[in-house]
């Protein structure tokens, strides 16, 4: 079996009467049709990225093993990977951990060479993921009051179906959209700032669908100048700006290319309080 397997645990020193340790795993591609991933970060760092050819997966965890258990779990039968960590609950346990504390940090590089069902939910802290190259199928994406960022910088090497993307009281920002290429994006917004960045390579043809609901905050929506955008907005005491759209019915608004774009965007946007900003910017050469 061509599977290179490594699991190290070292123990760091105590700093401020916590215990460190850190894991390490890695596994090489071995003929898997697909990878299905979960992963769960409470607290602290998280980065995801991709790995380099023929690596299936590697992960590096550095966590205080007096507040949580870390569960790293791959099976072949299902070509799944869980990452995960958990609160220890034990008489006497700590409940001062500093969530915004960089010492705790999960470092997941993934496969370019598998199709990808992708599902993350990160609690407090920064994460930064970045996707690019990756060959993406579906994505979820949940946060709590986090710094998040989620990147497409080069396109996506397959055909995404969809992307779903959950935030609560956080700054969200998602960059290269386009270079996604998925189907269907769906955006759920609590409390926050967010921006969406729709540009990116996509193909001829493409028709594509991004849903916003939305609570308190504000959101910032960049699409690019060639591509042909239909807006249908439902709101309450929320504004939208909207510079560059025509009036298309009631509630609806469109491009001026809308009729001759080769490439489709359909926004639909709830919202409730808060502002909305929909901005066309140049298409980069």
């Amino acid at each position: 079996m061509r599977i290179a397997l490594l699991a190290t645990v070292l123990a760091a020193t105590t700093a401020q009467a916590q215990s460190w340790q850190t894991i390490t795993q890695a596994r090489r591609v071995s003929g898997e049709e697909q990878l299905r991933v979960f992963v769960e970060h409470g607290a602290g760092t998280l980065r995801i990225h991709p790995a380099g050819s023929g690596q299936l997966y590697r992960v590096a965890l550095r966590y205080d093993e007096d507040t949580f258990t870390p569960r790293v779990l791959y099976t072949p039968t299902s070509s799944s990977l869980r990452v995960t960590m958990q609160s220890v609950d034990r008489p006497g346990n700590r409940r001062d951990f500093d969530w915004d504390d960089d010492a705790q940090s999960l470092d997941l590089q993934l496969t370019p060479d598998v199709p990808l069902a992708l599902s993350v939910r990160f609690g407090a802290g920064r994460a930064d993921v970045d996707l690019g190259g990756l060959n993406i199928r579906t994505l979820s994406v949940e946060t709590g009051a986090s710094q998040s960022q989620l990147r497409f910088d080069t396109p996506n090497a397959g055909s995404c179906r969809f992307m779903e993307l959950k935030v609560g009281a956080a700054e969200f920002r998602a960059f290269g959209l386009g270079n996604a290429r998925c189907d269907r994006i769906s955006l759920e917004a609590g409390v926050g700032d967010m921006l969406l960045d729709l540009s990116g390579d996509l193909p001829e043809g493409f028709n594509g669908t991004v849903s916003v609901q939305m609570g308190l905050g504000g959101l910032e929506v960049r699409v690019p100048e060639d591509l042909g955008v239909r807006l249908n907005v439902r709101r309450f005491l929320a504004s939208v700006e909207r510079v560059g759209f025509i009036a298309d019915g009631n509630r609806s608004w469109v491009t001026p290319n809308w009729n001759e774009a080769t490439r489709k965007i359909t926004l639909d946007i709830r919202a409730v309080f808060g502002g909305i900003e929909i901005v066309r910017v140049a298409t980069p050469e």
